[in-house]
């Protein structure tokens, strides 16, 4: 159980400083190059680039409608629909997040993306671990576990531009600790807000 304990904290620590090293390298526009995924059963756009790759496990609200009475109410019929949502764990799997996209395989080795041109919302909760999205089609996903704040500051990254990687609220928990390094106050993450 010590052990099991330990290697999480290791996986959340590795994660922060991974998130905060990604953050520095999006603003100064210096991301390492990725091998090509294609091995991986992943094809690229032209100009699509992976930006990182992470494991976490995702999750998908589910929803039922029901009719759940109809009855006669002052001569007329008078009936009404309940939505019961939730969310279901939908397990783990490896996602890529890129320039482009999140895409990731699933259960048995099921291939799922969502373009970020097409997300509406996003919410970030490091501490919660969890990256929560709206999709233009009605659909909400999250992605979840220790590897959530590289998630978040791809997300934050794509969804709201560079600039947000050092003012979005969101992302603070990884600028506590950090104060002494600095390095989201490069002189090129500073450039991008002016």
């Amino acid at each position: 159980m010590r052990t099991t304990r330990r290697k999480i904290r290791q996986m959340r620590t590795f994660a922060v400083e991974d998130a905060r090293s990604l953050a520095v390298e999006i603003g100064q526009g210096a991301l390492a190059h990725w091998p090509h995924v294609g091995d991986l059963g992943v094809v690229l756009d032209p100009g699509e680039v992976v930006w990182t790759q992470v494991a976490a496990r995702w999750q998908s609200v589910t929803i039922s409608r029901y009719i759940q009475h109809r009855e006669t109410f002052f001569g007329g019929l008078r009936s009404w629909e309940v939505q019961q949502s939730g969310w279901a764990d939908m397990g783990e799997g490896t996602w890529w997040l890129t320039n482009h996209r999140i895409v990731g395989r699933v259960h048995q080795g099921e291939l799922l993306g969502w373009r970020w041109e097409n997300l509406v919302g996003c919410l970030v909760d490091l501490r919660g671990e969890r990256v929560t999205f709206d999709v233009n089609t009605g659909h909400r996903f999250a992605l979840t576990g220790p590897a959530v704040p590289v998630v978040g500051v791809v997300a934050v990254a794509q969804l709201h531009g560079v600039a947000a990687l050092l003012t979005h609220p969101a992302l603070g928990p990884l600028r506590v600790g950090a104060e002494a390094e600095r390095p989201w106050s490069t002189p090129a993450m500073h450039q991008l807000l002016r």
